[in-house]
């Protein structure tokens, strides 16, 4: 990720967790200001920021990305949603 910022998403997170994400974030007004109608970008780096904002991590000058504690708590709580989601989704 900080080799290719501009890795599609598609790469590297399923469908699934792309949408499971957006659903989350747009719910918790997640987004910076004045960007909720805009579609999210497809680079790997702000969908790691959109990540890490689902478990309480802000950016900051010193720490613009998330780090590994931070990803892996929520990739956590994102894969048990994602399931959620899967299993209560109408075919």
């Amino acid at each position: 990720m900080r080799d290719e910022p501009e890795k599609p998403a598609t790469n590297v997170l399923s469908w699934g967790r792309r949408a499971v994400i957006g659903i989350v974030v747009r719910a918790k007004r997640l987004l910076p200001p004045g960007e909720p109608d805009r579609p999210v970008p497809p680079d790997i780096r702000i969908w790691i920021k959109l990540l890490g904002r689902m478990v309480g991590w802000r950016p900051s000058k010193r720490r613009p990305l998330p780090g590994n504690e931070v990803l892996w708590c929520a990739y956590e709580r994102m894969r048990g949603m994602v399931r959620f989601w899967q299993t209560t989704r109408v075919p």
